[in-house]
């Protein structure tokens, strides 16, 4: 009986420092797509707070499955080793990759949007010259209307 309750504690131990690495991983992803999307301070308030809401739900579900959801001191002591080994050993390496992922995946996706985005801008240009064009024979429209107007305007009173 006490060896499977020990068993089952170094099992939630082990599973709280994998739950610390895995937080760090999900830092360091939030840092690098940060790096490319720049957030308000509104926005960014609301991401970190939907971050570490989400981590706090995850943490809760998986100690629910290990142990019942009892929070002792050794969960926070793996918590805590878990995310320090990570920002100590494999933060540097793993946010200069996910950093060059997002890289190349950007790169790619200009690179394929790059027709459309050409497209946009044939007919944005295309717009603002059919737009000059247009008011430029509205004006024209316009002072003939005048024209014709003074005329009648002339003969109505003679």
């Amino acid at each position: 009986m006490q060896d499977a309750f020990i068993a089952q504690q170094v099992h939630t131990f082990a599973l709280t420092i994998m739950l610390g690495l895995l937080i760090g991983l999900g830092y360091d992803m939030l840092r690098a797509v940060k790096r490319y999307i720049r957030f308000s301070r509104g926005m960014q308030f609301i991401v970190d707070f939907l971050f570490w809401f989400s981590v706090t739900v995850v943490v809760f579900l998986a100690l629910l499955a290990s142990n019942w959801g009892e929070v002792r001191m050794y969960v926070f002591i793996g918590l805590g080793t878990g995310g320090i080994f990570y920002a100590l050993i494999l933060s540097r390496f793993c946010h200069s990759l996910m950093v060059s992922i997002l890289e190349r995946i950007v790169a790619c996706w200009r690179f394929v949007t790059r027709p459309v985005r050409a497209a946009f801008r044939v007919i944005k240009a295309f717009g603002v010259k059919t737009r000059g064009v247009l008011a430029g024979c509205k004006k024209r429209a316009r002072n003939k209307m005048e024209k014709y107007k003074i005329k009648i305007n002339r003969k109505k009173k003679e």
